[in-house]
């Protein structure tokens, strides 16, 4: 049986700040509310025609509690019914999801969904290794460090094979930042260049490179979604969700003790 939504929705607005290592020029709520207003503006609406505000961060890393009382200023949120979402380094794909929901269920017709991070301010190493108990709950901190993902990809593909798995995953993700011009690291990677950066690329730990760690990034975005109705009369040429799937993998992590082979 094909799956059908309650309602259709589509994306009206889309706003983006430049991410770069650091944004001294301004605090979080300024930095949020330049990608809000360049997403109104690219929507040709106000914010009295925002229904609902979903926010996201991961507030470990800049470890501001429920900052999303604070940047009220820059969200534009006062008065309106807003969520705060956190799921890690998932955050901003689960924004999506929220907001995709919360239009498609019929509770709100326009949904701004902000997410963000202003990493220069925060520790995110400190926020991930205080995220849990040290002594009890250490591997839940497995998904954020990876560390044992990535040797069970290695014990079930081989160490070769992981390897240019890796790398070529990495030069996909940097042609997708080429095509952003706001995209903090941009360096037109080539997949003729894979054997020498698996080879000659600045190693961190073992065949850990440098070319494979994600950037510390200070950078907000915001898109605007909105039921099939108010899409049309909002965009000459709505892009529409079609749908999103969110998938749960037990077997990534044990919490309750490491394998034998670890």
């Amino acid at each position: 049986m094909a799956h059908k939504k309650n309602r259709n929705v589509g994306i009206v607005g889309i706003g983006q700040t430049k991410f770069s290592s650091h944004r001294e020029d301004v605090n979080q709520p300024e930095m949020i509310q330049e990608a809000v207003r360049l997403a109104i503006e690219d929507a040709g609406i106000t914010l009295n025609d925002i229904d609902c505000v979903v926010h996201g961060n991961m507030e470990l890393f800049e470890m501001v509690f429920q900052p999303d009382l604070w940047h009220v200023l820059g969200t534009g949120a006062y008065g309106k019914d807003s969520f705060r979402i956190t799921t890690g380094g998932t955050t901003g794909a689960t924004l999506a999801c929220a907001a995709d929901n919360l239009v498609a269920s019929g509770m709100y017709d326009v949904v701004m969904a902000i997410g963000f991070e202003k990493l220069q301010e925060g520790h995110t190493t400190g926020g991930i290794t205080n995220m849990a108990d040290p002594l009890w709950f250490k591997n839940l901190q497995t998904g954020a460090l990876t560390g044992s993902t990535a040797y069970d990809m290695i014990l079930e593909f081989g160490e070769e094979r992981a390897k240019r798995a890796s790398m070529l995953y990495r030069i996909i993700m940097d042609k997708h930042a080429m095509l952003n011009p706001n995209a903090h690291r941009a360096f037109g990677l080539e997949f003729d260049q894979m054997d020498d950066l698996m080879n000659n690329s600045p190693k961190l730990v073992g065949e850990l490179r440098l070319i494979h760690m994600c950037s510390q990034s200070d950078g907000a975005c915001v898109v605007i979604f909105a039921s099939e109705e108010k899409a049309k009369k909002i965009a000459k040429k709505p892009v529409w969700v079609r749908d999103h799937i969110t998938i749960h993998r037990e077997e990534t992590f044990n919490i309750f003790g490491y394998d034998e082979k670890y």
